[in-house]
């Protein structure tokens, strides 16, 4: 791996950094990040567009640059520099990864519910289906309320932001959810499956690691309250 940029793509840089710095100045930046502003700035986006900013990273037969993410990383270089886009903006695609990124930790959620509530009405003890037993109803009600919870938190998240709110507090919110319900359906999950919970033939462990993975992403728990925390003294000052 080579940290400095080849000729072609320092040339690459230096043409970004001219247009950036005419079409996207401070004074620009200042004016964007102001509460209710309109950040649609219409000539800087066609200044990109045509300096085909926005293909980059796309295949020449989908239409694209033919480049390649190192040629993308050059661009962010510098938008850093230039302050571009506006924080509210940056803070929207972050939002948007870590919403969906919760639904999918819902769909997992799902999937190893159904698998246990399955498994717990062919798995028998004493006689009869574990699935009678009032111990493993209350571990399968808890699961269903952490996970009914996280689902319409993630998509309430979704649903804000669908219609232009940046919706911070509600991301904050849903990761919370998601991934305490992604820790606590998996483990029920298992304990119900007891020691066939704990074998790689059953595949609930496939849901577990995806599990385990995806709340990790952007943060776990501990990381969206404190991001919480954060949104809601911001409001508090404003």
């Amino acid at each position: 791996m080579k940290a400095t940029l080849t000729a072609e793509r320092r040339e690459f840089a230096s043409s970004l950094r001219a247009l950036l710095k005419a079409e996207c100045p401070v004074t620009l930046v200042r004016a964007l990040n102001e509460p209710g502003a309109d950040r649609s700035a219409p000539t800087l986006w066609k200044a990109l567009a045509g300096a085909g900013v926005f293909g980059l990273a796309i295949a020449e037969e989908f239409g694209g640059s033919g480049g390649s993410l190192d040629d993308l990383a050059v661009f962010s270089v510098e938008a850093g520099r230039a302050l571009f886009a506006a924080q509210p903006a940056l803070r929207g695609v972050a939002n948007a990864a870590v919403a969906l990124g919760s639904l999918d930790l819902v769909g997992v959620g799902q999937a190893v519910i159904d698998r246990t509530v399955g498994y717990t009405m062919v798995r028998h003890q004493f006689g009869r289906p574990i699935a009678s037993f009032q111990a493993a109803q209350h571990l399968i009600a808890n699961m269903h309320i952490a996970l009914a919870a996280a689902r319409l938190a993630a998509h309430s998240a979704v649903f804000w932001m669908a219609r232009g709110r940046v919706a911070t507090r509600e991301t904050a919110i849903a990761r919370m959810h998601a991934a305490t319900a992604a820790r606590l359906v998996t483990l029920d999950a298992h304990q119900l499956h007891g020691g066939m919970g704990y074998v790689t033939e059953t595949d609930l462990h496939l849901w577990s690691e995806r599990a385990r993975w995806g709340s990790t992403l952007a943060g776990g728990a501990d990381v969206a309250a404190a991001w919480l925390e954060e949104t809601m003294n911001e409001q508090e000052r404003a």
